[in-house]
């Protein structure tokens, strides 16, 4: 889950917490009244599981069938990482349907001193345990509030595909750990509860939009953006809005996630949408491209026939020699959904930017003219042979590079 360089870290923590005994990983931390006689192994003092208790489960047979697996568990003791890693990766591929001491003895493995046997063992837990194992459940539940960040870390990845979806309880849980001290936690925790929420969760609902709202990471905020995009109901307002407002996001890939998730949670033809994106396509400060930019991407996104209005922006936009290159290049990939078939002033308006200066325009432009021009338009072929190399070059024009070339073929394909 971390890198060898956060391996520092381990210094800082309490004896009993990482290197002795870890909370949760008591002799009876994941054992239930009636239920299976097994325990969680505690951690020895270099980090290993202890050699006692899995010599006394695989003497007494009660691993099951294969000798295999006893030998792989009791190799999960080895003092070399590398040993203890082929361990955990040979259990998640042969200990399908073992007993259930195989579980409880990976979910131990999560707190092992090396991050790539962290790594597989939640991966090897995965493959072993079944979704909704109670045991597994509540050993992981007590995983999150362990001493180790990168502990903590681990037990929110695995309960996303280890929990039932709607389970309350490690909802519940997880909503408390979304203000986990270390920033590397709360994007695992927002992920697990997209993936664990159910349609219309009010509490998470809530909870995602708060960390939209709050200078976290941009990591949560990118993660909040997608798992609210799973649970809240399409035409919420409020998603809406905040979604609108993360396409100013500071960050790139947060901006990203907003367009991404806005077809999703929006109806088809909102007013309200399109004219809250024709604002914002109106803003022309510099510091606004970005913005822009998502923008102008959504108009094509929105599974619908673009309006006059917006046909008419984009066109303006695609027109603009002095508009960013990235505005114009999302605007013509929002002309490109908009056909097939468009109007001959769109066309004459994309083949003029299939010769622009800017590749990325250009790219757009080419690939716009596959689909946008009637078949056999005449205009569109020759621009398109031109790129290719039919046409001559004017002087002092450079051959149009290869992913440009690529682009014309494909687009002729399709005329």
């Amino acid at each position: 889950f971390v890198s060898s360089s956060n391996l520092s870290l381990m210094a800082d923590l309490p004896a009993a917490g990482y290197y002795g005994q870890a909370p949760g990983y008591g002799s009876r931390s994941c054992s239930r009244a009636g239920s299976r006689a097994s325990t969680v192994p505690s951690l020895g003092a270099t980090g290993t599981l202890g050699s006692s208790t899995l010599g006394s489960s695989a003497s007494s047979g009660s691993l099951g069938p294969s000798k295999n697996v006893a030998q792989l568990l009791e190799k999960l003791s080895d003092a070399d990482a590398k040993v203890r890693l082929a361990a955990v990766k040979a259990l998640g591929q042969v200990a399908v349907g073992a007993a259930p001491e195989v579980a409880s003895v990976l979910l131990g493995r999560l707190a092992d001193s090396n991050p790539q046997v962290r790594k597989h063992a939640l991966e090897a837990l995965c493959a072993v345990a079944p979704r909704g194992d109670e045991e597994v459940v509540s050993g992981l539940l007590k995983l999150l509030a362990h001493v180790a960040w990168f502990v903590r870390l681990g037990a929110a990845r695995a309960l996303s595909r280890l929990a039932h979806k709607g389970d309350s309880r490690v909802i519940e849980a997880l909503l408390g750990h979304l203000g986990d001290e270390r920033p590397e936690v709360p994007p695992a925790v927002v992920e697990s509860l997209g993936a664990l929420g159910m349609p219309g969760d009010s509490a998470i609902q809530e909870a995602l939009l708060a960390q939209l709202r709050t200078k976290g990471s941009w990591e949560t905020r990118c993660h909040a953006v997608q798992a609210l995009a799973s649970v809240a109901q399409r035409g919420d307002s409020k998603v809406l809005d905040e979604f609108l407002n993360r396409l100013g996001d500071t960050h790139e890939e947060v901006r990203q996630a907003a367009c991404a998730a806005l077809p999703s949670i929006a109806l088809p033809g909102d007013e309200y949408l399109t004219g809250a994106l024709l604002e914002r396509l109106a803003c022309s400060s510099a510091s606004e491209v970005g913005t822009r930019a998502a923008a102008a991407s959504l108009l094509g996104r929105l599974g619908q026939d673009l309006s006059d209005a917006c046909l008419t922006r984009l066109l303006q936009l695609v027109r603009q020699s002095d508009e960013s290159w990235l505005v114009r290049r999302a605007a013509l990939e929002s002309l490109a959904r908009s056909g097939p078939r468009a109007h001959a002033e769109t066309v004459e308006a994309v083949v003029l930017c299939s010769a622009d200066s800017d590749s990325g325009v250009r790219q757009a432009a080419i690939s716009a003219l596959g689909v946008l021009p009637s078949r056999g338009d005449r205009g569109a072929m020759s621009a398109l042979l031109k790129i290719l190399g039919s046409g001559s070059l004017e002087a002092g024009e450079a051959e149009p590079l290869p992913f440009l070339r690529l682009a014309a073929v494909q687009a002729l394909g399709q005329l």
